[in-house]
């Protein structure tokens, strides 16, 4: 094994390389063998600042879907494609009840063992992002 200076890149750590390993990680931590990376102070708080971002997001989404039941308001680049405004209400609706599933998971799993209810969390978000999907779909064919 040979050992690789950082600091010509601008990084503080020296990392310990085998010719067969490859090294990713995430927030700081390791997941590739025979690598030795510390853990960055910012890459739990990083995590939460950015969750907290897309978790905002998401409940943006969900507005915008009881904004469109409500009023019928589109937005103006998709008022050409949308032809159903109650199903493109609810595909935002269920969008970004998926999407906030997303992040509720990747918010309290990455502090934690992932265990069984987490993964239902993850579950239960692809089956509204999903669902989502196909209604902003369904808005974009005529009625009979």
């Amino acid at each position: 094994m040979s050992q690789i200076d950082l600091g010509d890149l601008g990084l503080s750590a020296a990392t310990t390389v085998g010719p067969y390993h490859c090294a990713s990680f995430i927030g700081g931590e390791v997941t590739g063998a025979g690598v030795r990376v510390p853990r960055s102070p910012l890459g739990g708080a990083m995590n939460y600042v950015v969750l907290s971002a897309l978790t905002a997001f998401a409940l943006g989404m969900v507005g915008l879907g009881v904004t469109g039941l409500t009023t019928g308001w589109i937005h103006p680049w998709e008022r050409g494609r949308v032809l159903r405004p109650v199903p493109h209400g609810f595909s935002h609706i269920f969008s970004g009840c998926g999407f906030f599933c997303f992040c509720v998971f990747f918010l309290f799993a990455s502090s934690e063992d992932v265990s069984l209810k987490w993964l239902i969390v993850l579950a239960a978000g692809a089956v509204l992002f999903l669902t989502g999907i196909a209604l902003r779909g369904m808005a974009g064919f005529p009625d009979r």
